[in-house]
């Protein structure tokens, strides 16, 4: 009986310490040309996906645009390594719009500002820790 006991307070013990461990993060993005549409943004925690598969993102959202910027606080984050991606859907089709070659025609941005010369930016350009603590990230589009 005594053993039962010790094994329930240890499991909520961990269950309560793992609840204390989420904290929120705050995501701003600047350097919008207009408010048209909307941002979509998505929290990815592995390189899997990342950017470009939005079925792989651990969180999505539809962010109004306010001025030239727009964010946008992600709750209950755990502790651990994320990378944003961020696209400006002008037009609302859901969709990144791209010319011929495949270059994005409306705005787009990653966490720590990383992009490529050459395709999406890369998951280890892009990625940051959050600890124990409330953070705050910010990056730019560009067009």
């Amino acid at each position: 009986m005594k053993s039962c006991i010790f094994t329930c307070l240890f499991i909520s013990i961990i269950f309560s310490s793992q609840a204390k461990a989420q904290t929120s993060l705050l995501v701003t993005i600047s350097n919008l040309k207009n408010e048209k549409g909307n941002i979509k943004l998505a929290v990815y925690n592995s390189s899997d996906g990342y950017p470009g598969n939005g079925e792989k993102a651990l969180e999505k959202v539809v962010v109004k645009i306010k001025g030239n910027a727009a964010s946008y606080t992600f709750q209950n984050m755990a502790p651990g390594t994320y990378a944003i991606a961020a696209y400006h859907d002008e037009n609302g089709n859901d969709k990144i719009d791209t010319n011929f070659f495949g270059v994005p025609k409306e705005g787009t941005g990653a966490s720590n500002n990383a992009s490529s010369w050459f395709g999406p930016p890369k998951f280890s350009d892009a990625k940051f820790n959050i600890g124990n603590k409330a953070c705050s990230i910010s990056f730019r589009m560009s067009y």
